[in-house]
């Protein structure tokens, strides 16, 4: 991946309530990923919860990254993940989360969600990625 990839924006899925964010990178194609955003809307459930972000291959988890904090009942949460972020709660509604630096991601892995004590009321919301994207050079496959 010597020469530069295409910078694009790519939406994210918008999951049902009580379902958890699965992002999965298109086959064909690598990303580098320049940054990640997501809201996490809470429902009235008295409980606190943990948003972690994992990253894998399908069958290998490579990263696994927890918030800076928990997010109670009736919140509405914004985080944010880029390579070299500080991690920090940041105007009490957002999380910065960093990356590592670069974050390459292969054909068919994933980005998703583990939330601990999820809510059948809570939902995810406004998933969206900043990627650099290059077809894969060992398939030929463009993403669909």
């Amino acid at each position: 991946m010597s020469e530069r990839g295409c910078v694009r924006a790519v939406r994210g899925p918008d999951p049902a309530a009580g379902a958890e964010v699965t992002i999965r990178i298109p086959a064909g194609v690598r990303w580098r990923v320049i940054g990640l955003r997501l809201v996490f809307v809470t429902d009235a459930t008295a409980v606190n919860r943990q948003v972690d972000l994992i990253i894998d291959d399908r069958a290998n988890v490579m990263l696994w990254i927890e918030p800076p904090g928990l997010q109670g009942a009736n919140y509405i949460w914004g985080f944010n993940y880029a390579p070299g972020m500080p991690s920090r709660a940041l105007l009490r509604t957002e999380y910065v989360v960093p990356l590592p630096i670069p974050t390459l991601l292969g054909p068919e892995w994933r980005i998703r969600t583990n939330t601990l004590n999820i809510q059948a009321g809570d939902t995810f919301n406004s998933v969206m990625l900043w990627v650099e994207e290059w077809v894969d050079e060992y398939t030929g496959r463009a993403a669909a």
